[in-house]
């Protein structure tokens, strides 16, 4: 007898909830794991379609930054041809993968001589992008009967025979082992390379908005030591400096003594000391 104001289900009712529950769950879980199952296959379903479908083949190749080098040179040192799926270059590290570079293509690149810096990576869907920094030319060092052409940092840059590159000056006091083209110097004296390099900027600068210009009569530069270096005008005067202490002020004062204030035939010294005025000293 059932107690007044209560309800109970059926034994049936009971049994049928009992059954349905698990077999809910059940089903929950298996879509569980088929979300997982299709998120995992995602990854390398794109691997697969990265590495083996045409559309992804290289179609162009961009080129920038070149000026010495022609931009066909540079496509053909990268090793990049068109039609090559560029995925598959990819180096397993989180450079190459999280920038799309080709590493292995830049350091091809930078093999070049006058190459400082390469950037090589993927423009999707399918290009390949070439950024270049190039070495410039600072000046030049004799060397047994050659000419080595070197940049600010003492790069070789080339080697020429006969007779010096055009439009660069002889940097003297630069002591070296041995060099190899593309390579830095063989030396303890690469900072005076930078200080020689420093020189030629003062020297350009003050031709810029200038009537007498400097370039045309510099002969050579010394650098003798971190605080003395010399340059030649003309084959006549020699001029002693710090190149370490108002670099810019001393070149604008001995462009404009040696064009108004030496003559044309005269001869000597002019000397630059720190806390004196400068003097020029006949010989």
């Amino acid at each position: 007898m059932r107690p007044e104001g209560c309800y109970f289900p059926p034994l049936s009712d009971i049994i049928c909830t009992w059954v349905m529950v698990p077999m809910s769950r059940g089903k929950k879980r298996k879509k569980r794991l088929l979300k997982i199952l299709f998120l995992l296959m995602c990854p390398v379903l794109l691997v697969l379609m990265l590495f083996f479908t045409p559309i992804f083949t290289v179609k162009n190749i961009r080129v920038e930054g070149a000026g010495y080098y022609s931009e066909e040179e540079i496509r053909l040192a990268s090793g990049i041809a068109l039609g090559e799926n560029p995925y598959r270059q990819l180096r397993l590290s989180p450079e190459a993968i999280l920038g799309l570079r080709l590493l292995d293509a830049e350091t091809a690149i930078e093999a070049l001589p006058r190459i400082k810096e390469a950037r090589v990576f993927v423009i999707f869907p399918n290009e390949v992008g070439i950024r270049v920094a190039e070495r410039q030319p600072s000046v030049y060092l004799p060397y047994l009967g050659s000419y080595l052409t070197v940049d600010a940092e003492g790069y070789v840059l080339e080697v020429c025979q006969g007779s010096p590159p055009e439009g660069l000056k002889e940097v003297r006091g630069i002591d070296f082992s041995s060099y190899s083209v593309g390579k830095q110097l063989e030396t303890s004296d690469i900072g005076h390379v930078r200080l020689a390099d420093n020189i030629v900027g003062a020297i350009r600068e003050s031709d810029e908005n200038s009537d007498f210009q400097l370039w045309p009569v510099v002969d050579w530069i010394d650098v003798v030591d971190e605080d003395t270096a010399m340059m030649s005008f003309d084959n006549r005067v020699v001029v002693r400096f710090d190149p370490t202490d108002r670099l810019q002020y001393t070149i604008d004062f001995a462009k404009q003594i040696f064009f108004t204030k030496i003559g044309t035939s005269e001869r000597g010294r002019l000397e630059f000391i720190k806390g004196q005025n400068p003097s020029f000293i006949p010989d």
